[in-house]
């Protein structure tokens, strides 16, 4: 399936409205071709954990905007601790 060229932005943690506006304000400046590597790279002075990614085109299911997920601290859980805990198991 090809992806039109609008971007969904969705970011973690999700009640954190300041960092999702930052990531917002990235998205804006970088342009329409943003890449999840230029994302992190205009946020990673105010998030230096801040991840950022593409959705697999296999986990489209219907949906043909790209989206993008950025994770301020690098991960879903917000805790570093819950993030190890995880990748241990």
């Amino acid at each position: 399936m090809q992806s039109t060229g609008v971007v969904r932005l969705i970011c973690f943690p999700r009640p954190d409205a300041s960092s999702a506006a930052a990531a917002e304000r990235a998205f804006a400046q970088c342009g329409p071709s943003v890449t999840p590597e230029a994302l992190e790279q205009a946020l990673r002075t105010a998030y230096p954990d801040v991840r950022a990614m593409e959705r697999n085109d296999l986990a489209v299911l219907g949906g043909t905007a790209r989206t993008s997920y950025v994770y301020r601290d690098g991960g879903l859980l917000s805790d570093p601790t819950e993030q190890e805990g995880r990748r241990a198991s």
